[in-house]
C-alpha cells in the first residue's frame, strides 16, 4: 500500500473509532453532551454518540484526522512488508487515540475549568 493510502486508512479509523470511544467513556466514567453537560452512565449511551458526531463534525475530524493519519504512516513504516499487520498495528494506534482524545473531552474541565 502506498502513503496516501495508509494515511487515509489511518484517518479513517481514528475518525470511526471517536464514537466507540465516547460510549466506552459515557458507560464507564462520562462524557459532556452539548447544550446539557456531563452525563454518565449506559443509559446515555445514545446521547455519546449524538456528541460525538457534534464534536467531530465541529472541527474534531480535523484533530483526529491528522492523528489517525500520522499513525498510519508510522505503522506502514514500522511493518512495510506485512499489509495485514500493517492494518492491525495502524486500528490499535488510532483506537488509542481516539480514546484519548475523548478523554480529554471528558476531563478537559479538570484542566481549563468548568465550561
Amino acid at each position: 500500500m502506498n502513503k496516501l493510502g495508509a494515511a487515509l486508512r489511518g484517518a479513517f479509523w481514528c475518525i470511526l473509532f471517536a464514537f466507540p470511544s465516547a460510549v466506552l467513556l459515557v458507560s464507564v466514567w462520562r462524557f459532556p453532551i452539548p447544550f446539557v453537560g456531563y452525563r454518565s452512565g449506559p443509559g446515555h449511551a445514545g446521547h455519546a454518540l449524538m456528541a460525538a458526531g457534534f464534536y467531530i463534525i465541529i472541527g474534531g475530524f480535523v484533530v483526529l484526522g491528522v492523528l489517525g493519519a500520522f499513525a498510519g504512516l508510522v505503522a506502514r513504516t514500522l511493518r512495510p512488508d506485512d499489509e495485514r499487520e500493517q492494518k492491525r498495528l495502524a486500528r490499535i494506534v488510532t483506537a488509542v487515540i481516539a480514546l484519548a482524545a475523548a478523554t480529554l473531552l471528558a476531563g478537559l474541565d479538570k484542566i481549563i475549568g468548568p465550561w
